[in-house]
């Protein structure tokens, strides 16, 4: 441990730590610490191996030393500073009346960077050692104290099993040894408390610590899917005012089937917070969605990993609170996943704000530029011309926050000039931090598009839209948006991104967000227009909704591609290709099945929370009946998945075309890109074909690289091959083989 910082300032009085849950209320009267860390210990200092029996009541202590706690070094928080050592052990007697009175207790404790706890001998809690008795030299798991840079001792329950077998009336003995990861190791700590639950009215130890006041009272809660428990500084009110607030959050997820509980250490994260409410209309839910961002104990920005994410710093936790199957945004992002795009991984999970039960959330990644989010260059603020200011870019169609600006269009949504209705939002780099030379870039770029788009000549292969756009993701975009017919698909949280000019530079669709309106029968639209979401025949185009009364404004643009024959075909194609695999029910059914399995028990709490199921929210108006239970619900989804689809295959417009006719150009002149190249270790094959295998021979036929089929794109590491000239050749599943060249650069030493 080198990472040291002394910030106690107000974070010492930062946020309850969430006990949750020990026994029944009913049980328990109220809460005493019978132990503090600054009571008198006897400790010994683990540079050798104690007496065996020291965890035992009977051990005479007579030589040990005494002192104040906490015990340790390297923090500049510990009252008795020892020498660096392997270990140190403590011994803390206490006295019980009757045992009849005690109800339930836990263990609050501050360490770094191990421990094993006792009562009479009798083990009641460890982390990050193994052993049923570890020796003096065991090296423990590496592991950070928390109070002094601002955060709160970690709680471990003792289970009414345990108690029944450690206590005793009378006088009994509460003893630790705490171990270090390193005899090297630049710090040590050990500060613990111990802290029961009473049945009567009866005082027989002192009040606890006011962080552990009022936390209690929490119900059980074992759920098999992660719990994140974040707290406020002194209960303060999350806001949506623009201005995230400091919290802390821990992430426990036990994972291997293993259920998790309040009460277990934090697993993935357990740190400081920005927070604040995030939506538009959403934020007037009763279950809120959140921005959040982990931060280090200086307030800045820490990327971490959060249940298997890659790293990052900027997270998001959406409700489920309009979608009362809670499927979704999940089955949405999956579904443009398989297609080969990029959508934002998401993890279910249950929450809790300053102790109070929140409900079933998904936490899911931010859309941004990163190289495992969306791929794009990183935009470079200081670029006024040339290749670095042709991209990275993510824009978005939506309601205007009041801390954002708009990029307009010269056209609206009927591609007619000059009128400036429609805009765009930058989203990365947002608007606070474009320049004006990325934003007259954007203005320009998107006025050359839009001109192609609109113009008399929008369909030849090199002057029209398919020098702008990727087709590949506007096709799987519209078939996301008319699978789910979400009436949102375009108006609202629609997003684009572009890389730069070098890398393709085309404009893509996607990523995919908010779809919780999606699947279902809404009444708005207009049959007559055939934008009327209410209807149950599963009709009706997502599409065709900017013909009829809709905000906010948004662009024409796949009305307008509609009329190109190629490109309707070439949706055409497409749907039918992926009605085989990735959109068939079975492909569909089996993914909700394995949701709706996983969230058999968590939803059960959850609309004890929010009483919805049965009824019609304010937020999403259904035509249905709404059934009365989440299994349900769920097959109601199923029901209109089915029906849809069935019209769709009846429907979709366009002929479908063989694979081995259909021309490049007549679907785009980059359908197949190889990206970069030259390359120096991650190379990118991406095409609208489904990948089958790659192959990288060398100048003289020997193959070095061999992948098996991905979809439609396949990343290759490249890092372990020199660098020169290189053969790549790509198989698709049609039977097709394409070759390319392509020359691996080694940056020079």
């Amino acid at each position: 441990m080198t990472f040291k910082l002394a910030v106690k300032k107000n974070f010492l009085f930062l946020l309850l730590f969430q006990v949750s849950c020990f026994y029944s209320n009913a049980q328990t009267n109220h809460w005493e610490t019978a132990i503090f860390p600054n009571d008198t210990w006897k400790y010994f200092v683990g540079n050798s191996e104690p007496n065996a029996f020291f965890r035992l009541s009977v051990f005479d202590d007579k030589d040990w030393i005494s002192g104040k706690g906490g015990f340790g070094y390297g923090d500049g928080d510990d009252s008795t500073i020892i020498p660096a050592c392997y270990s140190v052990y403590l011994r803390k007697s206490f006295t019980v009346v009757d045992t009849g009175f005690i109800s339930s207790a836990i263990l609050s404790i501050d360490y770094d960077d191990a421990f094993v706890a006792y009562i009479n001998g009798i083990e009641i809690a460890r982390s990050g050692i193994s052993g049923a008795y570890p020796s003096f030299n065991t090296a423990g798991t590496d592991h950070e104290a928390k109070v002094y840079a601002g955060g709160l001792p970690e709680g471990f329950i003792v289970s009414k099993q345990i108690l029944s077998k450690c206590l005793q009336n009378g006088v009994n003995i509460f003893s630790l040894q705490i171990h270090n990861s390193s005899i090297g190791s630049s710090d040590l700590t050990a500060s613990p408390y111990l802290s029961f639950g009473i049945k009567n009215n009866n005082t027989y130890y002192r009040p606890v610590p006011p962080w552990l006041n009022g936390q209690v009272d929490q119900p059980v809660v074992q759920s098999n899917i992660p719990l994140i428990a974040i707290t406020t500084i002194n209960n303060q009110v999350i806001k949506d005012d623009g201005n995230k607030i400091t919290a802390l959050m821990r992430v426990i997820n036990r994972g291997s089937g293993l259920l998790n509980q309040l009460s277990d250490s934090a697993t993935d994260y357990y740190g400081n917070i920005g927070i604040e409410i995030r939506g538009a209309s959403s934020s007037t839910f009763p279950q809120k969605s959140f921005n959040l961002e982990t931060r280090d104990t200086s307030g800045k920005n820490k990327s971490v990993k959060l249940l298997g994410m890659p790293k990052e710093n900027d997270w998001a936790l959406i409700t489920n609170y309009n979608d009362k199957t809670l499927m979704r945004n999940t089955i949405t992002h999956q579904l443009f996943r398989s297609m080969g795009h990029y959508a934002p991984a998401s993890r279910y999970c249950e929450v809790f704000i300053n102790n109070e039960y929140q409900g079933i959330y998904l936490l899911m990644e931010k859309i941004k530029q990163d190289s495992s989010r969306v791929k794009v260059a990183k935009p470079d603020a200081k670029a006024v011309s040339g290749d670095k200011l042709t991209g990275g870019y993510i824009i978005k169609n939506d309601t205007k926050d009041s801390n954002e600006s708009s990029i307009p269009s010269d056209f609206d949504e009927q591609g007619v000039a000059n009128s400036q209705q429609v805009s765009f939002i930058p989203v990365d780099p947002k608007t606070s931090d474009i320049t004006e030379a990325q934003k007259n870039y954007l203005i320009a770029f998107l006025k050359a598009l839009e001109q192609s788009i609109y113009g008399a000549g929008f369909k030849d292969p090199k002057k029209g839209y398919r020098a702008f756009i990727d087709t590949l993701s506007f096709i799987d975009y519209f078939l996301i948006g008319e699978v789910s017919r979400s009436v949102d698909a375009y108006k609202k949280s629609k997003f684009f991104y572009k890389d730069v000019d070098s890398r393709g530079g085309l404009l893509n669709s996607g990523p995919t967000w908010d779809f919780d309106w999606a699947y279902k029968n809404i009444p708005e639209g207009d049959v007559s227009k055939e934008c009327y979401y209410g209807v149950t025949d599963g009709s009706a185009w997502a599409y065709k909704s900017i013909y009829c009364v809709h905000y906010p404004v948004f662009p024409g643009w796949i009305p307008r591609l509609m009329q190109d024959v190629a490109f309707v075909n070439a949706i055409k194609t497409r749907y039918v290709d992926l009605r085989k695999t990735i959109l068939s029910n079975n492909s569909i059914y089996h993914s909700l099945d394995s949701i709706q399995l996983l969230l058999t028990e968590p939803q059960k709490r959850h609309f004890q929370k929010w009483d919805i199921l049965g009824k019609v929210t304010n937020g999403s108006p259904e035509v249905d009946p709404q059934p009365i239970s989440f299994t349900g619900a769920s097959q109601q989804l199923k029901n209109w998945i089915n029906v849809r689809l069935l019209w769709l295959d009846s429907h979709m417009p366009g002929t479908y075309q063989d694979h081995g006719t259909v021309a490049t150009s007549n679907i785009n002149q980059l359908h197949f890109k190889i990206f970069p190249n030259p390359v120096q270790s991650e190379l990118y094959i991406e095409s609208n074909q489904s990948i089958q295998s790659i192959k990288l021979f060398s100048p003289i036929g020997q193959q070095v690289l061999s992948l098996p089929a991905r979809g439609n794109i396949v990343k290759a590491s490249l890092q372990n091959l020199n660098g020169g000239y290189y053969i790549l050749q790509t198989r698709f599943q049609n039977g097709e083989i394409k070759t390319d060249k392509i020359i691996i650069q080694k940056p020079s030493s």
